[in-house]
């Protein structure tokens, strides 16, 4: 991993799984990035877009005013905001997968997502966490377990998101696999048939509006667990 300043970057999948989740970074930190990188607008000039008010306290979000200087001092024009509380009061709330994920996630509300914003644009991304025993610490993250997300990175995982699309999950398995599959893997793989099957009856008899959310809920609900299978697995991907 390279560094940006004292930041560490994540660029690339194989970055993020470098990191020791469990003992010393939230589990729940990756479905708080599946859910950023499938919410924001990535264009073709790689910029990231806005799809909700920070200001309004969408997602929980709020200022964040880098007292503990955590980042680099904020540019002229700009402002950083924190999301990812799961202790929701805003009308615009997190998706119940991202506040209540698959029971394989541990959830301590200790992760966040700190974006640092022009007008609509997200210039910079990062990930970080309150101190393990954070009353010690008051409110302040940890800098040594922050980092700054590259929109590659956020690219990656928006792979993740199965979209009802079962062939394209199998092609990204195969893409960063190890060269055997694990039975972690098997059991992913075959409850993705189950998925899949249960999307095409849905369609099939052209369920209502609310049918179709169902559905989104359930499809992100999968694609978060593909998406921890290659972290979480006893024979992580190489």
């Amino acid at each position: 991993m390279k560094m940006a300043g004292t930041v560490q970057v994540l660029n690339s999948i194989k970055d993020l799984k470098k990191l020791d989740f469990g003992p010393s970074v939230p589990e729940h930190s990756l479905v708080l990035l599946y859910w950023f990188a499938n919410t924001v607008i990535i264009n073709h000039n790689n910029e990231i877009r806005l799809t909700f008010d920070p200001r309004n306290g969408d997602y929980s979000s709020h200022p964040y005013y880098n007292h503990e200087n955590l980042l680099d001092p904020l540019p002229r024009a700009q402002h950083d905001y924190t999301i990812g509380n799961l202790n929701q009061g805003t009308s615009v709330r997190l998706p119940s997968y991202v506040v209540h994920p698959p029971t394989s996630f541990a959830v301590g509300n200790m992760d966040r997502i700190i974006i640092r914003v022009r007008g609509d644009r997200i210039d910079q991304v990062y990930l970080t966490q309150h101190y393990s025993g954070y009353h010690h610490h008051g409110t302040e993250y940890d800098p040594a377990h922050t980092y700054l997300i590259t929109t590659n990175l956020l690219r990656q995982i928006r792979e993740f998101s199965m979209g009802g699309n079962y062939q394209s999950l199998l092609n990204l398995r195969d893409r960063f696999r190890s060269n055997h599959v694990t039975p972690c893997e098997n059991q992913k793989w075959e409850s993705a048939k189950e998925t899949a099957t249960s999307a095409s009856l849905i369609e099939s008899v052209g369920t209502e509006v609310k049918g179709h959310r169902f559905l989104c809920q359930t499809l992100n609900t999968f694609a978060v667990n593909v998406f921890f299978c290659y972290f979480s697995c006893p024979e992580k991907l190489q």
